[in-house]
This record gives structure tokens, C-alpha cells and sequence, in this order.
């Protein structure tokens, strides 16, 4: 990860964001935040014209790959009938 990525520039702005958290939520944004980071390369490639576009895209992206990590369990634990895909994903793969 470089020294200071876009995302990290992104993270210290909206960490006002997590003051007025409570309970497990301030976890939850911390790991939120993780999540950005761990594709802070990705998205430092990209130079979107609103850095904020950045942090958008990278949790965007890690948050449907644990969607699909969770699909993929639930399918293996047999709460699906085999081949049975969602619609939506179907039709974007087009």
C-alpha cells in the first residue's frame, strides 16, 4: 500500500462519521473502513476526479464479494436448489 493512498486521505475526512456511533457500531465502521483498505491499491489506480468516488467503488466491490462468499456458503450448506442463480446476476453477465 503507498505511504499515504486516496483512501486513507478519504478515511481521515470521514471519520467525524464514526463519533456519534454507538454500541458495536464503531467495530463495525472501523471494519468498514479495513475493508477499503485492503483494496486501497486498486483504487489508488484509478485517480477518480472526486476522491470520495474511490472509497465509494472500493467498499462497493468488497462488499459484493462477501455477498458472494455468503451465497456461495449458502449454496454449499444446501439452502438453494443446485443451479439456481439470482436473476440480476444472470442478466448483467450478458
Amino acid at each position: 500500500m503507498a505511504a499515504h493512498s486516496l483512501i486513507e486521505e478519504v478515511i481521515i475526512r470521514v471519520k467525524g462519521f464514526r463519533m456519534p456511533l454507538r454500541g458495536e457500531e464503531p467495530a463495525l465502521f472501523d471494519d468498514m473502513m479495513n475493508l477499503a483498505r485492503a483494496y486501497a491499491a486498486c483504487a489508488d489506480s484509478l485517480r477518480l476526479p472526486v476522491k470520495n468516488d474511490n472509497l465509494t467503488l472500493t467498499l462497493l466491490f468488497a462488499h459484493h464479494k462477501q455477498l458472494k462468499e455468503l451465497e456461495e456458503r449458502n449454496r454449499h450448506f444446501g439452502n438453494n436448489s443446485p443451479g439456481k442463480e439470482s436473476q440480476p446476476h444472470q442478466e448483467l453477465a450478458r
